[in-house]
């Protein structure tokens, strides 16, 4: 049997919780979301836990430019289409 590790919710100590709800005996054996989502034993309920969605959308939300003036690009492509129009 191998040791599962635990999604850390919040706190540390007596006052640490874990996504799937485990008692403070279990919590020396959780992580925050950077090392849970690259551990190989994750703990199950955890996974399925509502903590595990929310950090999941909260990744795939973030948006990361091709190139740092990326933005910049389009509004001028935008400027240049809303010029030729009128």
């Amino acid at each position: 049997m191998t040791l599962q590790v635990h999604l850390n919710k919040s706190g540390f100590g007596m006052a640490a919780k874990t996504a799937c709800g485990r008692n403070i005996l279990r919590t020396p054996m959780s992580t925050n979301w950077e090392g849970f989502k690259t551990e190989a034993h994750r703990c199950i309920k955890c996974e399925q836990s509502k903590q595990f969605e929310a950090n999941t959308r909260s990744d795939l939300a973030q948006w990361i430019p091709e190139a740092p003036d990326a933005w910049k690009h389009q509004d001028d492509a935008l400027m240049v289409a809303h010029a030729a129009r009128g």
